[in-house]
């Protein structure tokens, strides 16, 4: 499966659990609670699975303008609005259970002046070693915002 099927069935899946289609999630539409999901999984796609300001306005029928935009408010709109909380944490839930697949996909290393994927330049031995020094790395992050 390839790391643009992989990000797809997260989409359909988020969709899904938060009741809309991939069609209303990627339509104009301007409703208030279509752009809370939007919103949520934008600031997910980019800060967890770590697309591209482009590449997840690609996603979402959206300008990196509108994604730079969602990034910043959805923090402030979590903090205010309860619903929005539930919203994030169960895109963070689905996150967690996905990524294996969405993160170590994404991780774009540069090679030789060429991007190129992770899951194309190490073995699943070394794909196992990442993942465990990326939670590790998670843990000690959340160390360090406890001590601040």
């Amino acid at each position: 499966m390839t790391k643009d099927e992989h990000l797809e069935i997260f989409i359909e899946e988020y969709c899904k659990r938060v009741d809309i289609t991939v069609h209303q999630l990627r339509s104009k539409n301007r409703r208030r609670d279509l752009v809370e999901k939007r919103m949520v999984l934008a600031d997910i796609l980019r800060n967890k699975v770590g697309l591209t300001l482009s590449d997840v306005g690609c996603q979402l029928s959206r300008d990196h303008a509108t994604i730079i935009h969602y990034v910043k408010i959805t923090e402030r709109f979590i903090d205010v609005y309860p619903h929005v909380r539930k919203l994030y944490d169960l895109c963070l839930e689905l996150y967690n259970n996905n990524k294996e697949y969405l993160f170590l996909s994404y991780i774009l290393p540069k090679t030789s002046g060429k991007t190129r994927f992770i899951n194309n330049l190490y073995t699943e031995g070394e794909q196992k070693l990442i993942k465990i020094l990326l939670e590790k790395n998670n843990n000690l992050k959340k160390t360090i915002i406890k001590l601040e």
